[in-house]
């Protein structure tokens, strides 16, 4: 009977998960809402591996622009039920908003592609655990676009040096850098829209 409760509560448990493992070692990773929980004792981590959290670097305004950009934009894209994407060149930005483009290359310099994207709620979106180097990618600049209190959920979470899940609080404008080694995943969206622009090397 102990047996058939514990298995339950395992079963309930695998239910609430926003984010699924890639690895048997991720497997111990765990991520609630807004908590922090213990991942694992095993895996290495490095200081080149910690995000870099940009407060507004980007204006409101600006922000908005892009947002447009994306709920407007109607060729060359990437448009499913809950996810849109359109991809860039550094100079389709620069013409587009140049100022953003300076500040952009400011804290990001030389980055190769530009993709703009619009999570929408649809059956509980997620993005899986992965590094960006499954993408050929050296790094990545996420600049987030509109505020949290737009949307539930889809937030940008990370397992950090200490072992440990955060979900960095973050505004529109706001700019996060992480390396191709980082683990990073996206929590299930629940509700409205979740705009981001992201700059990749």
């Amino acid at each position: 009977m102990a047996h058939i409760i514990k298995k339950r509560k395992q079963e309930t448990i695998k239910k609430k998960l926003v984010c699924k493992p890639i690895t048997t070692a991720i497997g111990q990773l765990l991520v609630g809402s807004l908590n922090l929980r213990p991942v694992f004792k095993t895996y290495k981590f490095s200081d080149e591996m910690r995000p870099k959290i940009i407060r507004q670097l980007l204006t409101r305004n600006s922000c908005l622009q892009f947002a447009n950009v994306i709920d407007s934009f109607g060729e060359d894209i990437v448009n499913t039920s809950d996810y849109l994407q359109i991809s860039w060149t550094p100079e389709q930005l620069k013409d587009f908003d140049e100022k953003s483009y300076k500040l952009a290359s400011t804290v990001f310099p030389k980055f190769a592609s530009v993709v703009l994207c619009r999570i929408t709620y649809n059956h509980g979106h997620f993005v899986d655990w992965h590094q960006i180097a499954d993408n050929s990618c050296l790094s990545a600049m996420q600049i987030f676009l509109n505020s949290p209190i737009e949307y539930e959920g889809g937030e940008t979470a990370f397992v950090m040096t200490n072992g440990y899940v955060s979900i960095p609080k973050r505004e529109a404008g706001d700019a996060i850098i992480y390396g191709d080694k980082i683990m990073v995943g996206v929590t299930e969206m629940k509700s409205g829209n979740n705009y981001s622009m992201f700059l990749l090397k």
